[in-house]
């Protein structure tokens, strides 16, 4: 990320029903030449991630990320893959979420490096450096003729695809 830039830090709430909050840290990136945040249909996918645990809300509530309270989440245990993932928010929530492992993936590392910067300062963000990793998208096209040749190899290596 160059000194030009300006990095924003949001908190995203998320609030169930039963009163706990999960509270993903999601910083985004604007720049003359880059301009990487938080899409709304991120903000979808995640609520549709949580629609068991929990409604999606806005506010500066206080952070709770008490991951024995998602038991119902429908990513626990599972492996995850998330194609174009930006600025990682549904993956974040996948793994507080209790997701055995993500892996996100975006443009690859050439083409540009301050996506994948973005995604691994959000995974420490969230302290969740054992549970979800990034691949450059490069290496997958070079090992395999497309991406959905890579998918069909690793059919059985993930449970979700977001």
């Amino acid at each position: 990320m160059s000194a030009e830039g300006r990095l924003q830090i949001r908190h995203f709430h998320f609030q169930s029903s039963k009163g706990w909050v999960l509270t993903p840290i999601i910083a985004e990136y604007y720049s003359i030449s880059d301009c990487i945040f938080t899409w709304p249909c991120a903000l979808v996918l995640s609520c549709y991630l949580l629609s068991t645990c929990g409604i999606y809300t806005e506010g500066d509530q206080s952070i709770t990320n008490d991951k024995t309270k998602s038991s119902m989440s429908i990513c626990q245990g599972k492996h995850i893959l998330e194609l174009g993932s930006g600025t990682g928010l549904a993956s974040v929530v996948a793994g507080h979420l209790n997701a055995k492992s993500c892996v996100m993936t975006d443009r690859s590392k050439e083409e540009c490096a301050v996506v994948h910067q973005l995604m691994n300062y959000n995974i420490a963000l969230n302290k969740l450096q054992t549970v979800i990793h990034t691949v450059n998208m490069l290496l997958v096209l070079y090992m395999y003729s497309n991406l959905y040749e890579y998918m069909y190899s690793n059919l059985y290596e993930y449970d979700i695809y977001v």
